[in-house]
């Protein structure tokens, strides 16, 4: 049996989804702020992968001053993606998070295209188009939906920080990815440091489990199995998976936190979705 085809790569690579999925759920089940969320969660993750890259015998620090400098700079934008992401799950619920955030493939597009300075192909203009769509339809116009409008804003924006962070990972493609996962939470953790220094002798013992369960399940153990999936399933192939992200999210949130999206919801996240599928589809088809 092939590799592309190994029934345990599969299982990992969803099981890798739901846990990205449902990392947001965090946020609405701990009472803290997204600064100590994300400081908590970054802590843990940096330690777990520290602790993983010891037990494998690899170097912990940067291989060049200049590997130094990007993972600052890139714990800087994973630490802003992070707290913009649960800032939109607090304010508007979990789906809002969630389907903002979703437009990340299209903030990649975008973001690329302007940085070289061409025209996207015409699928992912397309996509960029009907996630467009997706969002105008999860985004409700009234007084009373303006928690939502502003937890799928809050989510557009954690998509494009999101975007800036691959595109700065783009320039290490070549390191040990446990590594740099390590460095970039690791400063995450210090950027946030001074954010949430008041508010960790607040925190309960319960709080502090929660962010550990976070950093260690939901990030590090996440991001080795979604590495493992890498190395064995077409790229192509993964990121199909990994646009049902908000799809587990709103499912978990709907069973655990009886937080029932509306049918314009549920319309709108199904185009973000379905566009995501289909030019991840029309990439995968190419090769």
């Amino acid at each position: 049996m092939s590799a592309t085809h190994s029934p345990r790569a599969w299982l990992a690579l969803h099981f890798t989804v739901l846990l990205f999925g449902c990392a947001g759920l965090f946020g609405h089940a701990l009472p803290v702020s997204p600064w100590v969320l994300v400081f908590g969660r970054t802590l843990f993750a940096a330690l777990s992968l520290a602790l993983c890259l010891l037990a494998l015998r690899r170097p912990l620090r940067p291989r060049t001053g200049e590997g130094g400098r990007l993972a600052l700079a890139a714990g800087a934008c994973l630490a802003l993606h992070w707290v913009t992401f649960f800032q939109a799950i607090q304010v508007g619920g979990v789906a809002a998070g969630l389907l903002g955030f979703a437009a990340f493939p299209a903030a990649v597009v975008a973001l690329d295209s302007l940085g070289q300075r061409r025209w996207p192909a015409w699928r992912d203009v397309a996509m960029v188009g009907l996630v467009s769509v997706g969002l105008v339809l999860v985004t409700p116009l009234s007084a009373e939906g303006a928690a939502v409008r502003e937890g799928v804003l809050w989510g557009v924006l954690s998509a494009l920080l999101f975007a800036v962070l691959a595109l700065l990972n783009r320039r290490s493609a070549s390191g040990d990815p446990l590594r740099l996962a390590g460095l970039q939470n690791a400063a995450a953790a210090l950027w946030l440091l001074p954010m949430a220094v008041g508010q960790l002798p607040a925190l309960s013992l319960r709080d502090w489990l929660g962010l550990a369960v976070l950093g260690v399940v939901f990030t590090a153990l996440a991001h080795a199995l979604f590495l493992f999936s890498l190395r064995v399933l077409p790229a192509q192939r993964v990121a199909v998976v990994t646009a049902l992200e908000p799809v587990y999210g709103m499912a978990f949130a709907w069973l655990l936190f009886a937080q029932a999206p509306d049918a314009r919801m549920w319309l709108g996240g199904a185009v973000i979705v379905l566009a995501t599928l289909w030019a991840s589809l029309g990439k995968a088809s190419k090769h």
